[in-house]
């Protein structure tokens, strides 16, 4: 388990991910619910000697003020300087991994301007497997640069096989990566801390739009990546980006 997403736990909770030597996709931590765990798709409870188990038996509990000592953590004790990822419903941290977060809505003018009464947290644990796209790659740019969609359900590896093409074109051709939710490059203080290529270029935290709109306008990109596509507006940057002769890995 990466140590840093130990740092944001402590009690049984941490003692039971530091023990386990499962290969763990997501982390859910809910108000007086169990701890538990999805590894290869499948929900498990994580028992306090770090074994997956059917049962809740001796699993973690996690009351209000473990789950509010968590989401505090998250936020690096300064939640207020994370309101606009905490509308978002996530929060990136360190490493790539998203934190998804539940409670309740906070309206005004339909936007939600807060979630307030937090109620449980997903930690997505992100990982970089370098040469997982060497098939995709060797097939989709046997002929040189093009435009591709990765597609696939939840949990697939989606975000996994696009960081490893930004990884291999970013050796060669100059890459423009609209790191939106800081998933793919998981930029800390400034710097990248996967590998992206040395020709890669990190709009992080730039919206789909924008960032495409600066990258085609100063960064004279031969592909640009960016992940999670689905809205109207993203089509709409796409095109845009596509019109200017400029490639997509999405």
């Amino acid at each position: 388990m990466d140590k840093k997403i130990l740092s944001y736990f402590s009690g049984d909770i941490k003692s039971a991910l530091e023990k386990t030597n499962e290969n763990i996709n997501e982390i859910r931590i809910r108000i007086n619910r169990h701890l538990s765990v999805v590894c290869s798709g499948k929900s498990y409870f994580l028992s306090k000697d770090g074994t997956l188990s059917a049962s809740s038996f001796n699993c973690p509990l996690s009351d209000v003020n473990a789950v509010n000592q968590i989401f505090e953590a998250v936020c690096r004790y300064s939640v207020h300087s994370f309101q606009k990822d905490i509308c978002n419903g996530f929060i990136t941290v360190q490493g790539g991994h998203r934190v998804g977060i539940c409670g309740t809505a906070v309206i005004q003018n339909r936007n939600i301007v807060n979630i307030k009464d937090i109620s449980g947290l997903n930690f997505r644990i992100a990982s970089q497997i370098i040469g997982c796209s060497d098939n995709i790659c060797n097939i989709a740019f046997a002929s040189g640069l093009k435009s591709i969609i990765i597609a696939g359900a939840p949990l697939s590896g989606k975000t996994t096989v696009l960081r490893d093409i930004c990884r291999r074109l970013g050796k060669k051709h100059r890459v423009s990566l609209i790191d939106e939710r800081g998933e793919i490059a998981a930029v800390w203080n400034g710097l990248p801390q996967n590998d992206i290529g040395e020709y890669t270029d990190v709009f992080n935290g730039y919206s789909k739009r924008d960032g495409i709109e600066s990258a085609v306008r100063v960064m004279s990109p031969d592909i640009i990546i960016c992940d999670e596509a689905g809205n109207e507006e993203d089509y709409f940057s796409f095109r845009y980006a596509l019109t200017c002769g400029i490639n997509l890995a999405v």
